[in-house]
């Protein structure tokens, strides 16, 4: 789907400072940019069933599942989005789909998520964008998409950057790169409906993971592990390799066994450990061999 010929971002007027007090009558734009679909768009329906269940009152693990499943089900959908207990794409299926995921929560879960009652269709219309929560949770994906598809962005949860505006700044306590970026939010008023920009900046350490953990005495102490493990989870971090992918730390890994030297995967038709890895693979060297690892799901 091209996003881009689905809505059309209205560029705001420009006024001369000289020219106000001439103005009578001229809509004032407050950070708004006026959004207009160029037609009119169908959605389908499509309900699901989540095996083993999950309770209604559980939407955290239900939540974790989609965004976990959100890669295989965008190949299966196209452009889509989870509202109640449906899915809803632009696309039209014709036969039962089963998705399966394993959700790694305080064990190893095998879940299925299953589409099996096809037919319903929605009209979106610019018209109903106000009045149908539904319909506004479809703009908002397709916002999302536009913002996303642009290479020069970078994001971090929900601001996004532009990197080549990137300053470093250094003083004898810290030393951080600063980006200016921005959120977005979609505004419903009277006069139509709009895409609300606000600046919202954001702080990235100039420290290595390594040289964080290094600040510790971290071996063979658990209750210092514990403590970092704490601080450094759900954190997003990258990597000098490349700098356009944000990861987030799910767990930092200091059992013996878990080091460059000793973990083992299978690459190139046989099984090697990291440290060969990322030799042949990245080109590069890893100095401390026995340092721990950083765990990070996809």
């Amino acid at each position: 789907m091209d996003v881009n010929k689905i809505i059309n971002f209205l560029e705001k007027p420009k006024i001369k400072i000289e020219e106000l007090g001439k103005l009578k009558k001229q809509k004032v734009y407050v950070n708004l940019f006026e959004i207009k679909m160029n037609k009119d768009l169908t959605l389908y329906q499509y309900p699901y069933t989540i095996i083993p269940p999950i309770g209604n009152a559980d939407s955290f693990i239900r939540d974790k599942l989609f965004k976990f499943s959100e890669k295989k089900l965008k190949t299966i959908f196209g452009d889509c989005f989870i509202s109640g207990d449906s899915l809803y794409s632009m696309k039209e299926m014709k036969e039962n789909i089963i998705v399966n995921s394993i959700l790694y929560l305080k064990g190893k879960i095998d879940y299925e998520i299953e589409f099996n009652d096809f037919g319903k269709k929605k009209l979106i219309k610019n018209e109903d964008i106000q009045k149908d929560p539904l319909s506004k949770q479809f703009i908002e994906m397709i916002i999302k998409d536009i913002l996303h598809s642009n290479p020069k962005l970078e994001f971090y949860k929900d601001v996004f950057v532009i990197p080549k505006n990137k300053k470093h700044i250094e003083t004898d306590k810290f030393s951080i790169f600063f980006y200016p970026g921005f959120t977005t939010s979609f505004v419903e008023t009277e006069s139509g409906n709009y895409l609300n920009v606000n600046l919202k900046n954001k702080l990235i350490q100039d420290e290595t993971i390594y040289d964080y953990l290094n600040n510790f005495q971290y071996k063979k102490n658990k209750h210092v592990q514990d403590e970092i493990k704490e601080k450094l989870r759900d954190r997003s971090f990258k990597v000098s390799y490349d700098e356009k992918k944000n990861y987030r730390i799910d767990d930092i890994l200091f059992e013996n066994y878990r080091t460059p030297k000793k973990q083992t995967i299978f690459h190139g038709g046989k099984t090697i450990n990291l440290v060969e890895y990322y030799k042949k693979a990245h080109y590069l060297t890893i100095k401390d061999e026995n340092q721990p690892l950083i765990l990070v799901r996809k």
